[in-house]
């Protein structure tokens, strides 16, 4: 005998409702994390104003060193929690280095305008 998809279904109780709230939500937190990462990061590997990824790092100052850290802690949270997610990184052939004043610095291929 076939279910009928159109029954009513008993109410989900206070406590599933709840849980699936909080599942719903820190799902949309980690899709949201994962999509502004990637967004973030494009502004570095493929800036749309042609900037370098060099010019980039030239532009934080001394706020590099700060960034590109939370960067990796952010990027380690979210390969923990969300395996199947690649997120961006430096491309082949770029490196990046922290240097003693908080600034990096960015080597490898370069873009026009930059």
């Amino acid at each position: 005998m076939a279910t009928d998809i159109l029954a009513p279904r008993p109410a989900a109780t206070a406590a599933e409702q709840t849980a699936a709230a909080l599942a719903g939500g820190c799902g949309a937190l980690l899709d949201g994390l994962v999509d502004a990462y990637g967004r973030l990061w494009a502004l570095v590997w493929a800036n749309p104003y042609g900037l370098t990824p060099a010019r980039v790092a030239a532009a934080l100052g001394d706020r590099g060193a700060s960034l590109f850290g939370r960067a990796a802690a952010l990027a380690a949270f979210i390969a923990a929690n969300a395996p199947d997610r690649p997120l961006p990184g430096p491309p082949a052939g770029y490196t990046v280095t922290p240097n003693a004043d908080g600034s990096v610095t960015i080597t490898g291929e370069t873009q026009p305008n930059g």
